[in-house]
């Protein structure tokens, strides 16, 4: 059998923990021989800007694909916090929203005001 072109390694990390982030740089980034693609996916909340936080500090890293589950929770929003990625920053108050999914069903504020955040 032919081997794939593309090797692919699956990683199973927590991004907010240092010793997990430094265990993908020795096992994925340093390992690899050419680019690597970070595909990151059902990532809940403030995950989203840890996997982008990965990609732009990765020499290795030539594409991010990005499904994220849910938007940060409004204990950031509240907190009056700044997220910044590379060189944007905006404030948690754009995209902090009330609610979360419980057995397979939305429970927050409704989708057409979810919307209306990313359409300003």
């Amino acid at each position: 059998s032919t081997p794939n072109p593309i090797p692919l390694v699956t990683r199973k990390n927590n991004l907010k923990k240092g010793n997990h982030l430094r265990n993908i740089d020795e096992q994925v980034f340093q390992r690899s021989d050419g680019p690597v693609i970070i595909l990151a996916v059902h990532l809940c909340g403030t995950l989203s800007i840890k996997a982008v936080e990965m990609f732009n500090t990765q020499p290795k890293a030539a594409m991010l694909i990005l499904k994220p589950c849910c938007l940060p929770g409004l204990c950031h929003s509240k907190r009056k916090e700044i997220f910044s990625l590379g060189k944007h920053d905006f404030a948690a108050s754009d995209v902090c929203i009330r609610g979360g999914w419980n057995k397979g069903k939305w429970k927050g504020q409704p989708r057409e005001h979810v919307e209306s955040f990313f359409n300003k």
